[in-house]
């Protein structure tokens, strides 16, 4: 596995994910199981790989990841699961242009690999500032739900449920969530004036067994 934490959502760019500067701090682990049965884990700096037994089975991949600094106000902790059902492709093959190692520097470089169905999640909060802030009242984020690229996955997404708090999670509340096309929602809630930031719990899922969900504390944050 080779997820980028701490990214941005412009094509091309992989973010600075664990390499951060020398006055931030970060802290996180891993997990894949299978079948309910833990294969491996560990700290994030650790490689993320397991070896799987080749039967058609339902997989599970946690990454649990903080980090602290005074440049990184926003974003301070994620919480995210992915399952989906895997099935063995014998002599599978990726598309040109991809390649199956986890880094494009890493060699030998081979395609001969399956790229398997997890979810994406893309968040866009309306009226954000360049800080990362919006002002108190109606709020609205919209979500788009992808599957990774180069899956050839065409199942369609069958929901999302949101859920919003404004004490760093120690409660939750549900948020509205209406479908706005193939793999969009929008969430809609109220921030109070008291609220100083907002953090978003994202639950999703397709129709062939594929899911997400994911915390970020502190999203973003909230002006009066």
């Amino acid at each position: 596995m080779f997820v980028t934490p701490f990214t941005d959502n412009v094509p091309g760019h992989a973010g600075e994910g664990l390499g951060l500067p020398v006055d931030a701090r970060v802290r996180g682990s891993y997990e894949i199981d299978q079948n309910g049965v833990k294969l491996a884990g560990g700290n994030v700096f650790s490689l993320w790989q397991a070896s799987l037994r080749p039967t058609p089975s339902a997989l599970r991949f946690v990454l649990d990841i903080s980090r602290s600094g005074s440049a990184y106000p926003l974003s301070t902790r994620n919480h995210t699961v992915w399952t989906w059902q895997y099935t063995p492709q014998r002599g599978a093959t990726l598309p040109a242009g991809w390649i199956c190692t986890a880094s494009r520097f890493i060699s030998p470089h081979t395609r001969n690999c399956s790229a398997q169905p997890l979810l994406s999640l893309n968040y866009n909060v309306a009226r954000e500032s360049l800080r990362g802030s919006v002002p108190a009242g109606p709020q609205a984020v919209t979500i788009d739900v992808t599957h990774f690229q180069p899956s050839t996955s065409t199942a369609k997404m069958t929901g999302a449920h949101v859920r919003v708090s404004f004490d760093n999670g120690t409660t939750w509340q549900v948020a509205a969530v209406t479908r706005h096309g193939p793999g969009r929602f929008l969430a809609t809630f109220t921030a109070p004036r008291t609220a100083r930031f907002v953090a978003l719990m994202v639950t999703t899922a397709d129709g062939g067994g594929s899911a997400v969900q994911e915390i970020l504390w502190r999203a973003y944050s909230i002006t009066p």
